[in-house]
């Protein structure tokens, strides 16, 4: 079973059936268990044990204490948020075998209960199932005549993938394996979009696809496809942001053209017009340039080879265009790459992953205005040449 996505720690205490101290990178933390509630034994806001604890909140720690040992080493793995409001990290916990999760283990014995902590909701309905196995045989907790479930919240946008509790052979009756939740999830609201460089916040949404033509080929006879030729591919896409002034895109392309793409043009023979006189390349102009004019040719084998001024990159200027010249005249041949980053990549507990979108072309811009009271938003259709290529 696959790792990559539980973080090791050592155990330095057991403050209750909820809160481990424990040290990671050289750093002491405290883990509150997801999903799981035993009675509370620990005074988080005067950091003490509570003198008088609800009943089965001793057994709840002791048992805990039993399944992490000090300075043994355990695995962890976070769902949606990292820290709660006390900045606890909120964490699924394993023992050394990556098997066996503790928040599973009290649950099904009775010293906790299910509970519902949106957005960290991961293996809610496993935990409930095994609630209410706990219940139906009067485990702990659950031989208190009195004792109820935990309100659960609605939860209606995550589907969790389901725990099985596998049984130890030689001993039928006791459960003691669960099945982590394979791989990590990412959402909408953990993605931040840059073009080249520069974070854009203003995105809203966006979606692109890849599409790679592909032809069948038959050989004599054959009712079905013998083999299959892969041709030319395309990525297309659109993206929507929020409108806030005329020409907000067109000046982020042109601060990004002289951010990312400060350089001369790879080709030095490249022509141009007007410059000396006919048409030359800029070698055949430098051999007859006055030196005193160099500023004056610079700027204009700037405008020829970009299609603008170095100096315009300010929203005012870009209200200059001509008619005769293209609507997204910022972009050069090679266009420009959107990074998506997944996660928080600032997190050294989160995974986090990372798609570009290479080669970028806008071709198209709308809005829809309606009186509805809703911001007023702009959306940009594009192709572009790959997707996770070279950059």
């Amino acid at each position: 079973m696959s790792t990559q996505y539980l973080r090791e720690a050592t155990v330095r205490s057991v403050l209750d059936g909820n809160l481990v101290e424990i040290l990671i990178d050289g750093k002491v933390d405290v883990i509150k268990l997801i999903g799981s509630r035993s009675p509370v034994a620990w005074d988080v806001l005067n950091n003490k044990e509570i003198e008088s604890p609800s009943p089965y909140a001793k057994e709840a720690k002791s048992r805990l204490q039993e399944l992490l040992p000090e300075d043994s080493n355990i695995y962890f793995q976070l769902d949606f948020d990292e820290r709660d409001h006390n900045n606890h990290i909120q964490a699924y916990v394993y023992l050394s075998d990556q098997e066996t999760m503790v928040n599973a283990v009290l649950i099904s014995e009775g010293l906790a209960k299910s509970t519902a902590e949106p957005p960290n909701v991961r293996f809610f309905q496993d935990f409930e199932m095994l609630e209410v196995n706990a219940k139906q045989s009067g485990l702990k907790i659950w031989s208190e005549p009195n004792e109820k479930p935990l309100v659960a919240q609605t939860i209606s946008t995550v589907t969790p993938s389901p725990i099985i509790p596998q049984r130890n052979s030689s001993k039928p009756s006791t459960l003691n394996y669960y099945q982590r939740f394979p791989q990590q999830y990412f959402a909408g609201a953990n993605v931040s979009i840059y073009f080249g460089s520069i974070h854009i916040d203003e995105v809203q949404d966006l979606a692109f696809s890849l599409q790679e033509v592909v032809q069948p080929i038959y050989g004599y006879a054959s009712y079905t496809a013998d083999a299959f030729a892969r041709g030319t591919r395309l990525i297309e896409g659109q993206f929507t942001i929020n409108f806030k002034e005329a020409y907000y895109l067109k000046a982020i392309l042109e601060k990004l053209k002289h951010t990312d793409k400060a350089k001369a043009p790879e080709d030095p023979f490249i022509a141009f017009d007007n410059v000396g006189g006919g048409r030359q390349n800029i070698e055949e102009v430098i051999k007859h340039l006055d030196p005193h004019d160099f500023d004056t040719y610079a700027k204009q084998y700037q405008k020829t080879i970009w299609g603008i001024g170095a100096d315009r990159t300010d929203i005012a200027s870009l209200s200059e265009f001509k008619e005769t010249s293209p609507y997204f005249d910022q972009l050069d041949s090679d266009g420009f790459n959107i990074v998506i980053n997944y996660g928080n990549i600032d997190s050294s507990l989160q995974n986090s992953t990372t798609k570009t979108i290479i080669g970028v072309q806008l071709t198209g811009c709308s809005q829809m205005l309606a009186p509805t009271g809703q911001p007023v938003l702009e959306q940009y259709s594009f192709i572009a040449k790959d997707l996770d290529g070279f950059i």
